[in-house]
């Protein structure tokens, strides 16, 4: 247990150093239209998937774990035929980001690729750590995002000039995400999926799933707005050039988010759960304090490691465009440090189910970044769109702060009356 878990941070770790390699990387050998090309696919694909899998995967771990073995099956095939609904519907609609110019036409093969690939990629990592398998988990969640990227790197060094294209970057990462998908089938044939030769679909189990995932579905549907309306709105008054030094830097700058919550929330709100569930509201609180001060403490350590290492990295990058724009960076590292201490809340919030609060907040977090996108970005350009990701996440976090404060004045009110 004690092997495969330092395994399983291991791969974690493995994948998100490749990650941030990689956007060092590929700042070095694409130019920044292309490189904002990039950013525009990436934040539109992370919209769509998002609707592809409409949350559902959280209906249907609740459903898996109380579940006998032999159902498991056919619970998994009525959640691919849901998935399998929505690309008939919302697959076609993604045209209009070719129409409108959103994304380029020379992307539209490998765009459509990407966006089945990583949407079943993620519903098997999803699946996978559902089933209690873990170290298999990440060790997909390595090949989709990670082992990859080292492949890109030795064609690019040792290979003609010619390779070195966006198209080759979006075909790699494709062919990482089908891999994992097949090992994932492979890792499944264990299951006895014979027993739904005989089962019909359950609509109804369908229908109340989609219910069931509706608020989580638009609360992440917010967030994930946020980076695509940045990027479009952007791309409409400066060019796709400034589009490709925002993404730059705003995805380096979200390496510290995803280390802190990979590294401290994912490790600790599981407990954080349990301990509310079991009514032990010492150890709960004991359990948020962590939350704050790794979190918050730790985001602080990595920020200021990051203000000191970004010269490094502008060193490798070998671009003057990005020196004379560093300045979004120390303010997307503030958007970054919001972003993170709103996730204690958050979690107050989630243990609590009060999830329409959260959807609030996140809807007004996106509401609040529309409105300054339009206001700023006409008049300071790529500073204003870093200057309303700042605002998004700090509102994010005031709304997150104000709803839980009332929860709890309701739950002690509650308690004593």
């Amino acid at each position: 247990m004690i092997k495969q878990s330092i395994l399983s941070i291991l791969l974690r770790s493995a994948t998100l150093l490749s990650k941030f390699i990689f956007l060092i990387f590929i700042a070095r050998f694409l130019g920044p239209k292309e490189l904002g090309d990039y950013g525009l696919i990436t934040v539109s694909i992370s919209v769509v998937i998002y609707i592809l899998g409409a949350d559902f995967y959280i209906y249907n771990t609740r459903e898996i774990l109380k579940s006998s073995q032999n159902r498991v099956p056919i619970l998994i095939r009525d959640q691919f035929i849901f998935h399998l609904f929505l690309y008939v519907v919302i697959l076609p609609l993604c045209l209009f980001l070719f129409v409108f110019n959103l994304v380029h036409w020379n992307y539209f093969l490998m765009f459509y690729l990407l966006l089945v690939s990583e949407h079943l990629s993620q519903e098997c990592y999803r699946l996978l750590i559902t089933l209690s398998k873990p170290l298999f988990a990440n060790v997909i969640l390595f090949i989709r995002n990670g082992i990859w990227i080292y492949i890109l790197i030795l064609l690019f060094v040792f290979l003609d000039k010619k390779i070195q294209s966006l198209n080759i970057i979006l075909l790699l990462w494709f062919l990482g995400g089908m891999f994992s998908v097949i090992l994932t089938l492979y890792g499944l044939k264990k299951l006895d999926w014979s027993v739904i030769k005989n089962q019909p679909i359950n609509w109804k189990w369908i229908k109340a799933g989609i219910w069931n995932s509706l608020i989580f579905l638009v609360s992440s549907i917010c967030i994930q707005l946020i980076p695509f309306l940045e990027r479009v709105v952007l791309k409409k008054f400066e060019g796709t050039e400034k589009v490709g030094i925002y993404t730059y830097y705003s995805n380096i700058a979200n390496t510290v988010l995803t280390f802190i919550v990979t590294g401290v929330f994912t490790i600790l709100y599981p407990k954080l759960i349990k301990s509310y569930q079991n009514g032990d509201f010492a150890e709960y609180k004991k359990i948020m304090r962590k939350i704050s001060i790794f979190g918050g403490g730790g985001g602080l350590f990595l920020i200021i490691l990051s203000i000191i290492g970004i010269q490094v990295v502008l060193l490798f990058s070998n671009n003057a465009i990005y020196y004379k724009n560093l300045h979004v960076y120390w303010i997307l590292l503030f958007s970054v440090f919001m972003n993170i201490l709103s996730y204690i809340p958050h979690y107050a919030l989630y243990v609590r189910k009060v999830d329409k609060y959260i959807m609030f907040s996140a809807l007004g977090s996106l509401i609040v970044s529309i409105l300054f996108n339009i206001i700023l970005v006409p008049l300071l350009g790529i500073t204003g769109t870093a200057i309303s990701n700042f605002l998004a996440t700090t509102s994010l976090f005031i709304l997150k702060i104000i709803f839980i404060n009332r929860v709890n004045k309701l739950y002690n009110y509650s308690t004593t009356n």
